[in-house]
């Protein structure tokens, strides 16, 4: 996670400047996508070295709730950016919730390997 970390924290401060020196002005908009999306790229990036877990356990259903509560926040936090005309908006929350739901995973995969 250390290795991840200062890359995640380099794009989650310089994303948007970067993107606007590297491809344009226009692109500045890409950088504050990947500056939103950052924290739950890293969360995924922690989660899957622990994913195997629940498989190897046979808790199938578990991952069933899961990715259904996973596809539940992604439709709504899509839906209320919609609702609100705000692209953004959409992706903080969906980043939000993706992130507590990826940390809630990482937790299970550990109370589930003890």
């Amino acid at each position: 996670t250390a290795l991840t970390a200062f890359p995640a924290l380099l794009l989650f401060l310089f994303s948007p400047w970067l993107f606007g020196v590297v491809f344009g002005s226009e692109w500045r908009v890409a950088g504050d996508y990947v500056r939103i999306l950052t924290p739950l790229l890293l969360c995924r990036f922690i989660a899957s070295s622990t994913s195997s877990v629940l498989w190897s356990e046979n808790k199938n259903s578990w991952i069933l709730i899961w990715q259904s509560l996973f596809l539940i926040s992604t439709i709504i936090a899509f839906f209320v950016g919609g609702l609100l005309h705000s692209d953004k908006i959409g992706i903080v929350i969906y980043s939000f919730f993706g992130s507590l739901l990826y940390f809630m995973l990482i937790f299970i995969n550990i109370k589930v390997s003890y």
